[in-house]
């Protein structure tokens, strides 16, 4: 018994100073970078989309010819 309130006086008080510790040292934490994006990251091609595309043999929206919608049908209603 006698142990384990010594325990128990040694262990609360570094239980709170790890826990300041903790809180302490994640409020001065730089951020991994300032959100913009990083200079290595290449800019997309819009050219390379409209090629591969065009090589799938698709529009910009991704159908095929046989999906286009026929002139005078609703876009809402497939069936029609």
């Amino acid at each position: 018994m006698a142990l384990r309130e010594r325990l128990r006086e040694l262990l609360f008080p570094l239980m709170i100073t790890a826990i300041v510790c903790c809180v302490w040292i994640l409020s001065r934490a730089q951020p991994l970078h300032d959100g913009a994006m990083p200079a290595y990251y290449p800019a997309p091609d819009p050219s390379l989309l409209e090629r591969a595309m065009a090589a799938a043999g698709r529009d910009e929206v991704g159908r095929r010819p046989a999906e286009w919608p026929v002139a005078g049908a609703s876009v809402d209603d497939p069936a029609e």
